[in-house]
């Protein structure tokens, strides 16, 4: 997996990995301009806010592990 530019990032909800602020999070676009964080509650970066912050790459979750 590599990293890819956001502006590729599917828009569907689909859970993904995405880089913002320098932390990777795993995010989900909910559409009107934002992003929703789903692995943290808090993180501070704004993304969750009026004041959202863009990532700037992305890429797909792993696959589980099967064990």
């Amino acid at each position: 997996m590599k990293w890819q530019p956001i502006e590729t990032a599917p828009r569907d909800g689909t859970n993904i990995l995405v880089l913002m602020e320098g932390v990777v999070i795993e995010a989900a676009w909910q559409g009107n301009g934002y992003w929703v964080v789903s692995s943290v509650s808090s993180h501070g970066c704004g993304c969750c806010g009026s004041d959202n912050e863009e990532p700037t790459h992305w890429m797909p979750l792993p696959a589980a592990p099967s064990h």
